[in-house]
């Protein structure tokens, strides 16, 4: 009896912990640059190929926002008021957020419908706050 109280409580316990703990959302880019591409966010560099598609953090200010690569050319993406998008543009598993977006020709970065493949996702009309993500270049870009 005492043990199936105590389970009771720690499962409770566990769901509030979860319910009160904002994760961060996990997102899925879709390379269509027309360039094969180094992605950095958080310190790790990713290559991602044209036509291919990531699993990268979202790139809050905090955690130094994403660059991107190609050639000599680097694209910051560093909005310093980028909110966290919201969540009727989020697709969930296993209790993590993911957001659909894509890296568009003209090196700006849509959201796309919360579908399950990126690839398959066409973009959201009307685009969350802060959205498309338009970059500052440097280096030499085309």
């Amino acid at each position: 009896m005492k043990l199936t109280i105590s389970l009771r409580r720690a499962a409770a316990a566990a769901a509030l912990i979860l319910a009160s703990c904002q994760v961060a959302p996990a997102v899925h880019l879709l390379n269509m640059s027309g360039h094969d591409v180094q992605v950095r966010v958080l310190d790790e560099e990713t290559p991602l190929p044209d036509g291919q598609e990531i699993e990268i953090e979202y790139p809050y200010p905090a955690n130094g926002g994403m660059s991107i690569r190609y050639g000599e050319c680097v694209l910051s993406y560093m909005p310093p008021d980028l909110p966290p998008p919201p969540s009727e543009f989020m697709r969930y598993r296993a209790l993590r957020p993911h957001l659909n977006a894509r890296l568009d020709r003209d090196w700006s970065i849509v959201v796309l419908e919360p579908l399950k493949e990126a690839t398959a996702a066409p973009p959201i009309e009307e685009q969350p706050d802060g959205f498309p993500l338009t970059p500052e270049r440097s280096g030499v870009c085309e």
